[in-house]
């Protein structure tokens, strides 16, 4: 009896990752870890958004979002970035608060486009640079490729940061 339960409960939990892997991405649902509104000039910029949490129960290589789309990921947005004007550069960095973890970016920008970096510079922190970038909203998504990855996020127009 007690194998019985035990393989209904792996048959469940088997059942539940597969219905989050089939889940779709919805970039209209509230980002986890907040929304700013900027312009050309937007200040501080570098914006930082604080003690974000990576990673989630859909595997981003089995999306086909586009190269270099790794690890996992939620179904929500963990931030938007709404950009009220035209911008000549928009940069998106994670920066994990441990250098064994590995984070991806997921940017899914205005035109719905994704564009995807896993590690930036040397390092396994990921950056993802947009050039010529429309008005409209950019959601990002902090994808762990290790286990659970935790940091901070900033958003920047610079290119030397």
């Amino acid at each position: 009896m007690k194998i019985f339960v035990w393989i209904i409960g792996i048959v469940f939990l088997l059942a539940a990752r597969a219905q989050a892997q089939e889940q779709a991405l919805d970039p209209n649902a509230v980002p986890d870890y907040g929304i700013a509104v900027g312009s050309a000039g937007f200040v501080p910029d570098p914006f930082r958004v604080q003690a974000v949490t990576g990673g989630g129960d859909i595997d981003a290589t089995t999306r086909k979002l586009g190269a270099n789309c790794a690890g996992m990921i939620t179904v929500q947005p963990d931030f938007r970035f709404s950009a009220q004007t035209p911008l000549d550069a928009l940069r998106f960095i994670f920066v994990a608060d441990a250098v064994t973890a590995d984070a991806a970016l997921i940017v899914r920008d205005a035109a719905g486009n994704f564009h995807c970096n896993n590690d930036s510079f040397g390092v396994r922190n990921p950056t993802v640079e947009l050039l010529d970038v429309p008005a409209g909203d950019y959601n990002v998504l902090v994808s762990a490729v290790t286990s659970r990855v935790f940091g901070d996020l900033y958003v920047t127009t610079r290119r030397d940061v």
